[in-house]
């Protein structure tokens, strides 16, 4: 493991640690969302719990599509980017309407990045290391969840600055996943969906690939005196110039401009 394989599994990890504390709050939500002074209706609550479900399905395979297409690290930076964007549209949200729809927004960036983060991981890893990144990754990410819920939990009996606990931890989710964003900037892209695209792996940060680099190679002369074929024989002796041809015996060859006189 090298430095820039744990900067890797640092930021993933992050992202994937903000992905399950965001599924996990959808727990939270409905504890508090059923108790007083919200008294929500179950049916309500049920839609507003499947909506970020229902996005994840949707968003899986549309931004595994844009994995292929726009490479890993694009698809992971613009899946966290949604992430953010929908948790802090509900943190702000002032309906049931308004709700439900910024977590079925979130629902599809959260669908998109747990399969994106493992096929990056897995392909910017060495082979021998490649499990045991995964399975720290996940196992941090875990922890997402117990950190969302607590949370709340400690937040509960009091609303600081006047605002709900479960606000303070969209807006926090939302500030983490804007921050793996950015990270993921520091980040290379995958090497094997460069060599899959056919373009070469370079430095993160650079803006373009490096220019091809042109070598000349220059004709090793003949050794002198052994009879090999040149151009300028080739046109005296009258006859093409192959690597197969042999020079003729000199009784054989005619007198002209090119040999001197005897």
């Amino acid at each position: 493991m090298t430095r820039l394989h744990a900067a890797a599994l640092a930021v993933c990890t992050l992202g994937l640690f903000t992905d399950i504390a965001e599924v996990a709050l959808s727990n939270a939500l409905a504890a508090i969302f059923l108790a007083p002074p919200h008294n929500m209706s179950r049916g309500s609550l049920s839609l507003l719990l499947a909506s970020v479900f229902a996005g994840g399905a949707v968003g899986a395979p549309v931004f595994g599509m844009l994995g292929d297409r726009l490479g890993r690290r694009r698809a992971l930076q613009a899946s966290l980017a949604l992430m953010a964007a929908g948790s802090l549209a509900a943190a702000a949200s002032q309906g049931l309407t308004a709700l439900t729809i910024a977590r079925t927004v979130s629902g599809f960036a959260i669908g998109g990045f747990p399969p994106l983060v493992a096929t990056y991981l897995a392909e910017v890893t060495p082979a021998r290391r490649r499990g045991a990144t995964l399975l720290v990754c996940a196992g941090l990410g875990l922890l997402g969840g117990l950190a969302a819920i607590g949370l709340v939990q400690m937040m509960a009996p009091a609303a600081p600055l006047g605002i709900e606990p479960w606000r303070w931890a969209l807006i926090l989710g939302g500030a983490l996943a804007a921050l793996g964003g950015v990270l993921f900037t520091r980040l290379p892209e995958s090497p094997r969906w460069l060599a899959s695209v056919g373009r070469s792996a370079r430095p993160a940060g650079s803006g373009s690939p490096p220019p091809p680099t042109r070598t000349r190679t220059r004709p090793r002369p003949g050794p002198r005196g052994s009879g090999a074929c040149s151009p300028r024989r080739a046109r005296c002796a009258g006859r093409p110039c192959s690597s197969a041809s042999t020079p003729s015996p000199p009784w054989r060859r005619s007198p002209s401009r090119c040999s001197a006189p005897s």
